[in-house]
């Protein structure tokens, strides 16, 4: 990460990293203007209308802060004028590390699509897709004039960006609203250590999939619970007592047995809500407060709480 923090600093990192992206654009706006421009300071000076480049060479060497310019000079340059003005939280691209920028941009690229899409903002992205609609894929295919069934569509509509083609990913980002990347290559890098992360990362979910998988009930096991459960339920209900620890307990087993199946959980079983009568899951942490982890795991529970 960059370590520079004074303004004039910062305006001449942005100088000196500017990408190749970024010079052929002032190439082609100069080109469009009609207009000619020593070097590539020079270029910059024009198209940020600075009168002469003998200012930027004065605000680059700390001379003079150059306030009335810093605005069109942050637009010229990519770069945030609160970063310019001391403001990390705004920093560019360049002046973080690859992996970082590639997170940034990932989790940009996640909040307009969710914007978009109608999802809310903000969820827990621990299970990795942002639990799209299959509609989803189709309305990116056409946005992206791509054929249905293409691999693209149904990656990006479930936030699955490590996994996708750079291009395609930024070709989608600039469909749907923001501004193109002003250092690509930088991106490209960090989405590729991201992938290399990614896949160690699922690696080890395999292993400790696998190592608790060992002490998940079989299928056979799982039906004979669930039997003996429905009939402790129904047995409760007929003394007249509540049946909401049976209830979470077959929640439990059956979210279990999905994990183990490796299922997908969105999809509610038909027979978990019968089981339970329940349409959706519970939340884990309100379910577990129920239950206080000093009880006597080996005490017989008959409570009517």
């Amino acid at each position: 990460m960059m370590t520079v923090t004074l303004l004039h600093e910062r305006l001449d990192a942005a100088i000196t990293n500017l990408s190749q992206r970024q010079k052929e654009r002032f190439a082609g706006e100069l080109r469009e203007r009609g207009q000619e421009a020593a070097g590539l300071r020079g270029a910059i000076a024009v198209l940020a209308g600075l009168p002469t480049t003998s200012v930027l060479s004065d605000m680059t060497a700390g001379r003079t802060p150059g306030q009335r310019h810093q605005a069109a000079l942050a637009r010229v340059l990519g770069i945030s004028q609160d970063w310019l003005a001391g403001d990390d939280r705004h920093c560019p691209d360049w002046a973080l590390e690859p992996l970082l920028a590639w997170e940034r941009f990932d989790e940009q690229l996640t909040e307009r699509w969710r914007l978009l899409a109608g999802r809310r903002t903000n969820l827990d992205r621990s299970s990795g897709h942002l639990a799209s609609d299959p509609a989803d894929a189709q309305r990116i295919a056409r946005l992206m004039e791509l054929p249905f069934g293409h691999t693209i569509p149904s990656l990006l509509a479930d936030g699955r960006f490590t996994l996708c083609d750079y291009d395609q990913i930024e070709r989608f980002a600039i469909l749907i609203g923001l501004p193109e990347p002003t250092h690509p290559e930088h991106l490209r890098a960090g989405q590729a250590i991201a992938r290399v992360v990614a896949a160690r990362v699922e690696q080890a979910i395999a292993l400790a999939r696998r190592r608790y998988a060992r002490f998940l009930l079989p299928p056979r096991l799982f039906s004979l619970a669930r039997l003996a459960l429905v009939g402790l339920k129904a047995q409760r209900r007929h003394q007249g007592k509540t049946v909401q620890a049976v209830d979470d307990s077959l929640e439990v087993l059956w979210r279990q047995q999905l994990v183990r199946r490796g299922a997908d959980r969105r999809q509610i079983p038909e027979a978990f809500t019968r089981e339970t009568g329940r349409v959706s899951w519970s939340p884990l942490a309100q379910m577990q407060a129920r239950y206080p982890e000093d009880d006597d795991p080996s005490a017989v529970y008959d409570s009517d709480g």
